[in-house]
C-alpha cells in the first residue's frame, strides 16, 4: 500500500493546484480601482475619487436587469466621465484622481437647454462620448434626449423630442422621438450614432443635424446577416464603438451577441451564438456564448473588447475571432484589487473605455467603482524561480550560477538586488533596465555560495530584486544549498514501488501518465515541488538534485522526496513495449528497473488512494463531496491521467495550450452504470499529463453519496471503487 505523505502526495488537488498557479502566472495586467468607495450615494466632489461615492443603481424600480448599464468615456487629455445614473450627474476623473461634478446638477428633470451644463438638470444618464472637435455627447435615457455639451461647457439639445416614442428619422435630430437612448459613438466624419434601445435601433445623426436609421428595422428579433443592416432585425443595442476602418461595432443584448455594420451597410454577428451563457473560452467568437453584453471597445492593436455583463467578465475577440477572458473570475462580487485582472471579482461590468496607453477602464455597476487595467506595467521578471547549489562539507565552493532580471512589461525601472544570508552574494547590486521584447535588454545576476564554516546540512536563502518603478515589486528567487557529508546512497526501488498516481495500480506505464516513484534515497529529506523550466517555458526535468529517465528520456517532474517521486513519462514512449526507469539524485544513480509499457491505462484521481471520492468539480467548478453533491443533469469535472496518445500530439512537461489535444482512442464515462454524455474530453487546460472530461450526470441516475463512477479509454477501464456524490 502506497500512501501519500500529506503535501507531498500526487493528488489530483495538488496537481490542480500547481497547475492553476503557473496559468495565473501567465495572466498579465493588474487591476486597481480608481474611483469608488463601493458605497451607494454621492459625495466625495472635490476629493480623491477613490474616497467618492457614486450611484449607478436601479434609479427607477420598473427597470428590467438589462437596462442597468452605462458608458464611460476619456477626453484627449486623459480625463474620464462617468455618468453617475442614479444621482442624475456626469463626474469628471482627472489624470491625478480627483473628482469633480462636470454636468447636472442632481435634480431628475429635463431642463437647462442653453444653460452650462453645470447647472443643467439630467434624468437617468447612461452614455457619454467625445467627438474631435472637444464636444460631449450624453444620453439622457429617462428624458428621451441626447445633449451636446460645447468645449465652453455649455449644454443644448442635439437629438430627442421629449417624448418616449420612435419618429422623425429623415428629418431634424431635435424633432425626433427616441425610446431610452443608452449608447453613443462618432465617426471620423463627425456623425453621431445613437443605440435607440426600446426601438431596436441604431440611429445616426449628421453634421447637418438630420437623423437617419443605420442598423435596425425597428422590429425588435434577430436576423439580417449578411445583409443591409438597416433591415436587420436586432434586440436592444447597447453600447457602440469603431474599428480603425469605420466599421461599427455594438453590443446586440437581448440577442446576446455583438454585431458589426460595415462601412457599405451590410450587417454581421462577430461574437455570440445567441445563448445567454458563459461558453467558447480560447475557440471562435461566433460560437462562444455571451450573457446581456452591454459595452465594446478596440484596443489600439485591434483587439475588440466585450463588457460581458451578466458573466461578469471582461472578453477579448482578436482579429482572427478567437475570444477570451482578460478580466474577471465570473463571480459577481468585489474584490482582487492589486493583483492580476482574471482574479479580480466584477459586479455586472457594463461599460468599458480604453486611454491611449491601452489601460482598460471598466464601469464595475453594482460595485458603485470604476476600475483599471493595466495589462502592461512595468514588471519585474526573473529567468528562474531557484537555484540549487550543492558542495561536499570541506571541499570546494560550488560554481557560481546566474539568472537574468528583464521587464517583462511596458517602460523602464531602476531595481536592487540583495541577498539575505551571509553565504550568498550577488553581483551586480543593483542595476537599470527597459522593456524588453522578444530577445529584448536583461541584465545577468551571478550569485556565489561560500560553504566555509558550514557543516553538513541543507540550507535556504532568498535573493530580493524590488524596484518602486515595477507594478510587482519585490520579486524573490530561492536558493538552496545542500552540503553533503559524503556522496548519496543510491536511490533504491523496485517494479512494485512504481505506480499510477491516481489509481495507484501496479502495472504497465503509459506515455504521458503521471506516476509515483515509491522507494528510499531518492531525493531530498525536504520535499521538492514542481517548477518550471525557464529556458523551455516547461515542467522542469531536474528538480533539487532529482532526474528521473525513461529511456534515457528525463521525465518532468511534480514534486520529489526521499521516498517518494511524483513525474510524467514522457510521450515520446509511446510505441515501446518496455520503459528502463534510472532514478538520479545528486551524484547517484538507482539500478535500472524495466516495466512495460501500455497504449491506454485510465486512472481516475480520486481521494483515497485510488478509491471512494473522486477529485472532481460540480459545474459551479466547486468540489463534489458528499456534503456538496452534483445535482442530475449538471456537469462534472472529472480528472484522469494515462489516457494515452492525443491528437494533436501532446507535448511531454507542457501546460496544455489551447487547442486542447483529445485522446486518439474513444472515451466513454459510466455514472451509476448509467452512460453519460460527454461535452469535453481532451488535456486539462493548464496542466500537463491530465485529461479533463466533462461529463452530464445522467437525469435517471439514482442519487447517493457514493455513485459509481467509471471511466473507459479504448477497451481499458479506469480502477473500481471510485465515487461521486449525486443528488
Amino acid at each position: 500500500m502506497h500512501k501519500l505523505r500529506g503535501v507531498r502526495g500526487a493528488s489530483a488537488l495538488a496537481l490542480l493546484a500547481f497547475s492553476a498557479g503557473a496559468l495565473w502566472g501567465q495572466n498579465q495586467g493588474i487591476i486597481t480601482t480608481v474611483a469608488g468607495d463601493g458605497v451607494q450615494g454621492y459625495g466625495g466632489d472635490n476629493g480623491p475619487a477613490l474616497q467618492a461615492q457614486f450611484d449607478f443603481l436601479r434609479p427607477r424600480p420598473e427597470l428590467l436587469p438589462w437596462e442597468e448599464f452605462i458608458h464611460i468615456a476619456l477626453d484627449g487629455k486623459g480625463n474620464l466621465y462617468i455618468p453617475d445614473k442614479a444621482n442624475n450627474v456626469i463626474r469628471k476623473v482627472s489624470p491625478d484622481g480627483i473628482v469633480t461634478g462636470f454636468g447636472g446638477n442632481g435634480d431628475y428633470n429635463c431642463a437647462g437647454d442653453g444653460l452650462p451644463v453645470t447647472g443643467a438638470s439630467l434624468a437617468n444618464p447612461t452614455a457619454v462620448v467625445f467627438d474631435a472637435g472637444g464636444n460631449m455627447y450624453i444620453a439622457d435615457q429617462d428624458c428621451e434626449l441626447i445633449h451636446k455639451v460645447s468645449p465652453d461647457g455649455i449644454m443644448r439639445r442635439f437629438a430627442g423630442n421629449l417624448t418616449e416614442d420612435f419618429s422623425g428619422n429623415y428629418g431634424p435630430a431635435a424633432f425626433a422621438a427616441l425610446n431610452s437612448p443608452a449608447g453613443l459613438a462618432v465617426d471620423a466624419e463627425g456623425n453621431v450614432y445613437i443605440s435607440d434601445t426600446w426601438n431596436s435601433q441604431i440611429r445616426k445623426v449628421g453634421p447637418d443635424g438630420i437623423i437617419s436609421p443605420y442598423a435596425g428595422s425597428g422590429n425588435e428579433g434577430y436576423g439580417g446577416d449578411g445583409g443591409l443592416a438597416v433591415k436587420a432585425q436586432i434586440d436592444f443595442p447597447a453600447g457602440l464603438t469603431f474599428d480603425k476602418s469605420g466599421n461599427l461595432y455594438f453590443a446586440d443584448l437581448l440577442n446576446n451577441r455583438i454585431r458589426r455594420v460595415a462601412k457599405d451597410g451590410t450587417i454581421t454577428t462577430v461574437a455570440g451564438d445567441g445563448q445567454a451563457a458563459f461558453r467558447g473560452e480560447g475557440g471562435s467568437a461566433t460560437q462562444a456564448s455571451l450573457n446581456y453584453p452591454t459595452d465594446v471597445a478596440f484596443d489600439s492593436a485591434g483587439n475588440l473588447y466585450i463588457a460581458d455583463d451578466h458573466n461578469n467578465v471582461i472578453r477579448k475577440v482578436t482579429p482572427d475571432s478567437i475570444i477570451t477572458t482578460v478580466v474577471g473570475n465570473r463571480l459577481q462580487a468585489y474584490g482582487g484589487d492589486g493583483g492580476p485582472p482574471l482574479l479580480a471579482s466584477l459586479n455586472r461590468p457594463s461599460g468599458i473605455a480604453f486611454d491611449p496607453q491601452d489601460n482598460l477602464y471598466i464601469a464595475d455597476h453594482y460595485n458603485n467603482r470604476i476600475r483599471k487595467v493595466v495589462f502592461h506595467p512595468p514588471a519585474i521578471a526573473l529567468s528562474a524561480a531557484s537555484l540549487n547549489f550543492a558542495a561536499t562539507a570541506g571541499g570546494p565552493n560550488p560554481a557560481s550560477q546566474t539568472f537574468n532580471v528583464t521587464n517583462s512589461g511596458g517602460g523602464s525601472f531602476d531595481f536592487a538586488v540583495t541577498a539575505d544570508q551571509g553565504w550568498l552574494t550577488v553581483t551586480p547590486s543593483s542595476g537599470s533596465i527597459s522593456a524588453a521584447p522578444a530577445g529584448g535588454p536583461s541584465l545577468a545576476v551571478t550569485v556565489s555560495v561560500s560553504i566555509a564554516n558550514l557543516t553538513a546540512g541543507d540550507y535556504s536563502g532568498t535573493i530580493t530584486v524590488q524596484s518602486s518603478g515595477a507594478v510587482n515589486s519585490p520579486q524573490t528567487l530561492a536558493v538552496a544549498l545542500t552540503v553533503r557529508p559524503m556522496p548519496a546512497p543510491a536511490p533504491v526501488f523496485s517494479a512494485a514501488g512504481v505506480v499510477h498516481a491516481a489509481s495507484f495500480l501496479e502495472g504497465p506505464i503509459v506515455a504521458g501518465e503521471v506516476i509515483s516513484v515509491f522507494g528510499s534515497n531518492l531525493g531530498p529529506a525536504t520535499a521538492a515541488g514542481a517548477a518550471i523550466d525557464p529556458a523551455t517555458g516547461l515542467l522542469a526535468t531536474t528538480q533539487a538534485g532529482v532526474t528521473v529517465l525513461f529511456n534515457d528520456l528525463p521525465g518532468p517532474l511534480f514534486s520529489v522526496f526521499q521516498d517518494q517521486i511524483n513525474v510524467q513519462a514522457p510521450y515520446e514512449l509511446a510505441g515501446q513495449g518496455t520503459a528502463r526507469i534510472v532514478v538520479r539524485y545528486l551524484d547517484s544513480s538507482s539500478a535500472p528497473i524495466t516495466v512495460p509499457v501500455a497504449a491506454v491505462a485510465p486512472g481516475i484521481f480520486a481521494a483515497s488512494q485510488g478509491k471512494g471520492q473522486a477529485a472532481a468539480l460540480n459545474q459551479d467548478s466547486s468540489p463534489n463531496s458528499p456534503a456538496n453533491p452534483a445535482a442530475r443533469g449538471s456537469v462534472v469535472q472529472i480528472y484522469l491521467t494515462g489516457q494515452g496518445a492525443t491528437t494533436p500530439p501532446a507535448v511531454t512537461g507542457q501546460l496544455t495550450p489551447a487547442p486542447y489535444p483529445k485522446p486518439v482512442l474513444p472515451v466513454d464515462v459510466k455514472i451509476g452504470g448509467l452512460s453519460a454524455r460527454i461535452d469535453f474530453a481532451g488535456l486539462a487546460p493548464g496542466l500537463s499529463g491530465l485529461l479533463q472530461i466533462n461529463a452530464i450526470v445522467p437525469a435517471d441516475v439514482t442519487p447517493g453519496d457514493n455513485v459509481a463512477l467509471e471511466v473507459t479509454i479504448g477497451s481499458k477501464v479506469s480502477q473500481p471503487g471510485v465515487t461521486l456524490a449525486v443528488r
